[in-house]
């Protein structure tokens, strides 16, 4: 499969390269996805696929920023280093998610690329991902083996936290499905939860407050005892007592009976305070004012801004001061 090509490139003159002219037509050659004249550079010219502009940027990384296919697989092929990071510590994993190039990413990821790998600032794929909201990105990264989903920056906040506050809410969904720790808090204390409120990510908030409710109405089924006379129910039954497991089990029934009526009212409970009580009377006036705004006009939350790249900027765009 060919990668996707600018419309602009950059052509490359094969017979007048040399020294750091020689670099310049092979990164540039592998940004524009030209794969011939990689191969013709690597194979006339001798040049070292891992070498490193000033950016220290491979060929690898510019052919995964620009989500080339079949140019990172060439590359790999004729021994790309998978792992090579740039002057902002990117490599070519944390580059393709920050893209959103998941065709390149499985194919990363299937080469050994080290998927916890971080930059600089202590980012991850799977945190840049997150924070960019590329939702098949995040999950291609969940799925491979060792994925740290808790894994935190610089600052400690983790996928889940920087998920919540740019309000990219399916991928909240995604990270909470494979188990992101909803209580886990950065360097200042703050949970994602606090921090979707504080940036008025409506959506990423009830989404969390959602799961909240449901891990703890779990938490209450568990713990109420219809499963603790289990123990008992084998034992009578290795012992061959039938009067016995009869009554038991007429018993354990009714056990059974009262704990459901009772975890259907807690849960219905704990909604009602967790969804309008605790807002209303310990949120700040600016929150029950959206609310209000909210149940009143049902009016869809105002779209986020979008984090713009220039594609020719090398520095990571992802937030170092989320508080």
């Amino acid at each position: 499969m060919s990668g996707k090509n600018n419309s602009k490139e950059t052509p490359v003159n094969i017979e007048m390269v040399s020294g750091d002219i020689s670099l310049k037509a092979l990164l540039t050659a592998a940004y524009n996805g030209h794969v011939e004249e990689v191969n013709a550079l690597l194979a006339a010219k001798g040049a070292d696929v891992n070498a490193k502009n000033e950016h220290g940027n491979t060929a690898l990384i510019l052919a995964a920023k620009k989500g080339n296919v079949e140019m990172v697989n060439d590359l790999l092929k004729k021994g790309a280093y998978v792992d090579a990071q740039n002057k902002d510590g990117h490599t070519a994993l944390i580059v393709a998610a920050i893209y959103g190039n998941v065709e390149v990413v499985n194919d990363l990821l299937k080469k050994g690329a080290d998927v916890n790998a971080k930059n600089k600032h202590g980012n991850t794929a799977l945190i840049v991902a997150a924070i960019y909201g590329h939702v098949e990105v995040v999950n291609a990264l969940l799925a491979a083996k060792g994925a740290d989903v808790d894994a935190q920056n610089e600052h400690g906040n983790t996928a889940l936290i920087l998920a919540a506050i740019y309000g990219r809410v399916e991928v909240v969904n995604e990270l909470l499905k494979k188990g992101a720790d909803v209580d886990a808090q950065n360097e200042h204390g703050n949970t994602a939860l606090i921090l979707a409120d504080k940036n008025i990510s409506k959506q990423a908030y009830y989404a969390i407050w959602e799961h909240k409710i449901e891990k703890l109405t779990n938490k209450l089924n568990n713990d109420n005892g219809v499963e603790a006379h289990i123990g008992n129910i084998d034992k009578y039954n290795q012992d061959g007592n039938n009067t016995q497991l009869q009554e038991f089990n007429a018993t354990n029934c009714k056990i059974e009976h009262r704990n459901i009526a009772m975890v259907t009212t807690q849960k219905i409970a704990l909604h009602l305070l967790f969804t309008f009580l605790i807002p209303c009377f310990f949120m700040s006036s600016s929150y029950r004012d959206m609310l209000d705004k909210f149940f009143k006009t049902n009016a869809e939350p105002e779209s986020d801004k979008i984090l713009k790249d220039n594609p020719s900027h090398e520095q990571d765009n992802a937030p170092r001061n989320s508080r």
